[in-house]
């Protein structure tokens, strides 16, 4: 029989995993759960050698067995350790790839938001430079309003200056002519017949008897019209005073837009005895 030294390590397969140094008491248990192959302590190897003295050592059955279940709790032990390791280990791993799945979701939606950001950016900017176009046209618009406006404004006061110019040349025409007649001229012209005529005539002969100077002397009326105040008339010519056409002017002028018509305010005269 082969004999192991005390100090020698005994490897366990499949139990621990790793090597365990053993005392002589497990030395004998181990010995005895294997059959007693190969293992032995020092008082068995004293007592084979003949050295009673040291056979005081001897295995005691029931130590053999107690330090077998030693060695198997040891290793159920070792087992659940290695169990809880595994398992931190997994949760730790589980942990990682949930916080890697948090990071990648987190990344995603800062992606997405500067995306939405810069699509944003990019309609703002666009309906700025639309409005931007529409102001711009606008303004062009009203420009070019204002513009046709002014010419048509300007060719209408040239248009009026014209006529003005025609008439007061044609006032100055008929300054020297019987006033009657160019009244008569003048009521033509607006498209009244001889019966409107007929009432200017009735009419201006009771206000003044179609004399230019005449002057009203209970009042500041003044010329053929009677226009009160006289310098009313001014708004015909400057020579309102002195010039029969421009008080016959703008004597007519007067009756359209306060009677419609010279029999109208004939009419009034008569029943009030001014108009």
């Amino acid at each position: 029989m082969r004999i192991w030294p005390l100090e020698r390590v005994l490897v366990l397969p499949a139990v621990l995993r790793r090597p365990l140094l053993l005392t002589a008491g497990a030395l004998a248990a181990a010995a005895a759960v294997s059959g007693g192959v190969g293992l032995t302590t020092p008082s068995s190897t004293a007592a084979a050698t003949g050295n009673p003295a040291r056979a005081t050592a001897a295995l005691v059955p029931g130590s053999a067995e107690s330090s077998a279940r030693d060695l198997a709790a040891r290793g159920d032990r070792v087992s659940r350790a290695a169990q809880r390791t595994g398992l931190a280990t997994a949760t730790r791993t589980a942990s990682a790839t949930k916080d890697a799945s948090a990071a990648g979701a987190a990344a995603a939606k800062v992606l997405a938001d500067r995306k939405a950001a810069a699509a944003a950016k990019a309609a703002a900017l666009k309906k700025a430079a639309a409005a931007k176009a529409a102001k711009q046209k606008a303004a062009k618009q009203k420009a070019a309003k204002q513009k046709a406006a002014t010419l048509r404004k300007a060719a209408a006061d040239r248009k009026a200056k014209a006529a003005r110019t025609a008439r007061s040349r044609q006032r100055s025409q008929l300054a020297s002519s019987n006033p009657r007649t160019v009244a008569r001229s003048m009521v033509a012209a607006r498209g009244w017949g001889s019966g409107q005529f007929s009432c200017l005539n009735s009419l201006w002969n009771k206000e003044s008897n179609w004399k230019v100077s005449a002057d009203n002397p209970t009042s500041s009326a003044y010329g053929i019209p009677q226009a009160l105040p006289g310098r009313k008339m001014a708004s015909a010519g400057s020579d309102w005073r002195t010039n029969p056409a421009t008080q016959i002017e703008w004597g007519l002028e007067y009756i359209a837009d306060r009677y419609g018509t010279p029999c109208s305010a004939w009419g009034h005269s008569q029943r009030n005895n001014w108009y």
